[in-house]
């Protein structure tokens, strides 16, 4: 996407379609698409934001339904459809209007290109967004025909078997894979492509290799073709990251970009300021009972050493302003453990004013919002001495051990979170950590994604009912930014 054809506002009428003869021009063929041009269309802003916010969404949505249904049954599918219904809407062109069913689609190519350039930064992003994608395709193109994909995808050259072909390998045929009988095997579409294009089924043997050649059931055929567009959207992400440093230069598109890589949308669950009070004498308590593992940790090193490094003390004074704890209180709590190993005065002059200006009582006065758990990911790695970080990313397997095991979390699931561990799938652990943590959920309700340490207090309080009237949601939304450096 060219920077300079995103603009503040949008031409009127320069998208206008009277003819459902563009949606098969070449454009967007098909309610799917690999996604392999880039849009050319003037974009304004508001629209380039929107979209990919939305898009967003829809992603957390499969994410979501991924931790909650791991075996991908109808309910996983059914949840996925109503977040694409959402969010991103696909109709079938059929005899609905095709302007309508140009602008969805329209809105998909977009924001997907929006989240690409989003997501390249980092490995950590580049990983998350590709594992979505590829899962919010495969769950797409499950009521789709195979042979209609192919025939309007013209960058997928999958030859169809003939009829005359497959009555000379039939016998072959019938020997891969299961056993088929050669009923099945007369009923089946095949498709013949080159054999390294299907390296995993010739792996599993369910394929006939000849000349070179692989004959692939059209039923095994959706799993090559997540892997080709697995394949190139992965190559995409890393020329996009290359062409990072022009687009920064944009004023424009990349604090939205940058925002947009942050942002977990916890914000449209917890994310806000707190009306009640959390008392500092709680939070021992708090912390063996509510508190996600890496507030635990924090509060823990904190007690035992006096004192935390700079991104520690943002990581976690963020956290309790954003349970609840006030101003004054706050600051009697630092003191009271600094104070254990230097002057009262030094605490004073070195720290009382980063405290505040968290609170947005000195400086801009911006009211900071507590670190989300991307952000807690991606950001700052802990080095010596240092005890902020996410430990599901940051702690080595036999320190993750230790920590699982003082929380009392039981050994089979230690063994399931460190498998997701290796997997790299942080968040994932954390929620399987809280489901464990937590207790036997109630019913009808599922093992909730963690996206922010505060959203995770705020749900096991409910789930819970930890010390009724201690903790009430307040209403406005405040603003992250970065925080002065008083090492």
């Amino acid at each position: 996407m060219a920077i300079n054809q995103v603009s503040r506002r949008r031409r009127r009428g320069n998208l206008q379609v009277r003819d459902s003869k563009v949606l098969d021009s070449g454009r967007f063929p098909h309610r799917l698409s690999l996604y392999n041009t880039p849009p050319n269309d003037e974009v304004s802003l508001e629209e380039f934001e929107s979209s990919g916010y939305d898009r967003l969404r829809l992603l957390k949505a499969v994410e979501q339904a991924r931790l909650c249904h791991p075996k991908r049954g109808p309910q996983y599918f059914k949840e996925i459809k109503k977040a694409c219904d959402k969010y991103m809407p696909l109709g079938d062109s059929g005899a609905r209007n095709a302007a309508d069913v140009y602008e969805e689609r329209r809105k998909d190519h977009l924001s997907h290109f929006v989240l690409r350039l989003a997501y390249c930064r980092s490995e950590e992003l580049r990983r998350w967004f590709l594992q979505q994608e590829v899962e919010l395709f495969r769950c797409r193109f499950e009521n789709e025909s195979i042979n209609d994909f192919l025939n309007a995808i013209q960058n997928l050259k999958y030859d169809k078997m003939s009829d005359e072909e497959k009555r000379e390998l039939e016998s072959q045929l019938k020997d891969c894979g299961f056993n088929l009988s050669i009923e099945t095997v007369r009923e089946t579409a095949y498709y013949k492509l080159p054999f390294k294009r299907a390296l995993e089924l010739v792996r599993q043997r369910k394929v006939l290799l000849k000349g070179g050649m692989a004959y692939v059931p059209e039923q095994e055929l959706l799993s090559i073709i997540c892997s080709s567009f697995r394949q190139r959207l992965s190559l995409a992400l890393t020329h996009a990251c290359k062409a990072l440093p022009a687009l920064e230069e944009d004023e424009r598109l990349d604090p939205i970009l940058r925002t947009m890589s942050k942002n977990d949308l916890a914000d449209e669950q917890q994310l806000q300021n707190r009306t009640g009070v959390v008392h500092p004498s709680d939070l021992d308590e708090l912390s063996n009972t509510v508190m996600p593992l890496c507030m635990r940790n924090l509060h823990v090193n904190f007690k035992a050493d006096h004192h935390l490094k700079h991104w520690g003390r943002l990581q976690y004074g963020l956290f309790l302003k954003g349970i609840g704890v006030m101003l004054e209180d706050a600051i009697n709590y630092w003191r009271s453990e600094f104070t254990q190993k230097m002057a009262m005065d030094k605490f004073d002059r070195e720290h009382v004013y980063t405290l505040r200006h968290m609170y947005g009582k000195e400086g801009k006065r911006t009211n900071y919002t507590p670190y989300s758990c991307v952000k807690i990911i991606t950001g700052q790695a802990p080095g010596t001495g240092d005890h902020h970080g996410c430990p599901f990313k940051h702690f080595d397997g036999s320190h993750l051990v230790k920590e699982l095991k003082s929380t009392k979390v039981p050994n089979p699931a230690i063994q399931e979170i460190l498998k997701l561990v290796k997997d790299q799938h942080f968040q994932v652990a954390c929620s399987r950590y809280f489901a464990y943590k937590i207790g036997p959920l109630p019913e009808n309700v599922d093992v909730p994604l963690i996206n922010h340490p505060n959203g995770y207090f705020t749900k096991a309080i409910e789930l819970n009912n930890f010390k009724a009237g201690i903790v009430n949601a307040g209403a406005s939304t405040v603003k992250s930014e970065s925080l002065p450096i008083n090492e």
